[in-house]
């Protein structure tokens, strides 16, 4: 449910946005066709002016986190996982400079609600080294950064 909201709230906000950069298998739930293999990671996008990543032509590797819940808790963020592929898959893109990884966190992703972009971590990698962001050991959780 989170991939499909944030597939079409991008397709309206970010040019060149279309079917071709949902990748995962999520995307048969908005009537478009299973990929041929399931990359680790929801979206592929050429940010072609710039307005997700900051850098013009930068291709932005989005993983889409989803919750039910409010990404704040007592005004702090609430931590959300993250698999150890997606970890170092953002490792693997943190020096590149044509393409970032993105995650994208959702909050309020269900019925009776309104989802909405909690937050939008453009390298998280440089975000925890930052200081903007912390992650725990085994279990993978990201907490720390800023809500909007």
């Amino acid at each position: 449910m989170g991939e499909c909201f944030l597939y079409y709230l991008f397709k309206h906000i970010l040019p060149g946005f279309d079917d071709g950069c949902w990748r995962s298998g999520n995307r048969v739930h908005a009537g478009l066709l299973a990929p041929a293999e399931e990359p680790p990671f929801d979206f592929l996008y050429d940010d072609v002016d710039g307005k997700l990543s900051g850098v013009p032509g930068r291709k932005c590797v989005i993983e889409c986190k989803a919750t039910s819940y409010s990404a704040l808790e007592g005004g702090r963020s609430r931590p959300f996982f993250i698999t150890r592929r997606e970890w170092e898959l953002a490792q693997s893109l943190h020096n590149e400079q044509s393409a970032v990884y993105v995650i994208v966190r959702l909050e309020l992703v269900t019925v009776g609600r309104q989802p909405r972009v909690a937050a939008v971590l453009v390298d998280p990698v440089q975000l925890l080294c930052e200081g903007k962001l912390c992650i725990t050991g085994q279990e993978m959780q990201l907490f720390g950064f800023s809500v909007a």
